[in-house]
């Protein structure tokens, strides 16, 4: 009996550990899937957290506005864990997205704009 419910309270711990960390880890192994979900903007005066679903990318500020729009990935380097993204349709340059080493955190450097923006990782919710 008593080992019964020793191994029921092990079960119990690991059941609520995986609730608690949202069961499945977040998948890291290539830029590409390591970049989905919502990223939260570090740099000052900057506003919109960014969502990034597969496809599209949602630009979301603090007073509940959002602007959606497609990507596509231009090239992807798994070594020095970079993207290479062309934000929705026409002849823009190219945004690059790099990682920290801990893929916990993004650095995007515009095509158009000289300035680096930061993010930091909040949860895998791919939309506001």
């Amino acid at each position: 009996m008593r080992r019964t419910l020793g191994v029921l309270a092990i079960i119990l711990c690991v059941a609520a550990a995986a609730c608690g960390c949202g069961g499945v880890p977040r998948d890291v192994s290539t830029p590409r899937k390591a970049v989905l979900g919502h990223w939260k903007n570090t740099t000052p005066g900057v506003n919109p957290d960014l969502y990034y679903s597969p496809d599209k990318v949602t630009f979301s500020g603090n007073k509940g506005a959002s602007i959606t729009r497609p990507y596509e990935v231009i090239s992807e380097n798994t070594a020095g864990f970079t993207l290479q993204v062309q934000y929705g349709s026409g002849a823009r340059e190219p945004s690059t997205i790099g990682f920290s080493a801990d893929r916990k955190e993004i650095t995007v450097l515009p095509g158009r704009v000289p300035e680096l923006l930061k993010y930091r990782y909040v949860d895998s919710k791919q939309a506001p």
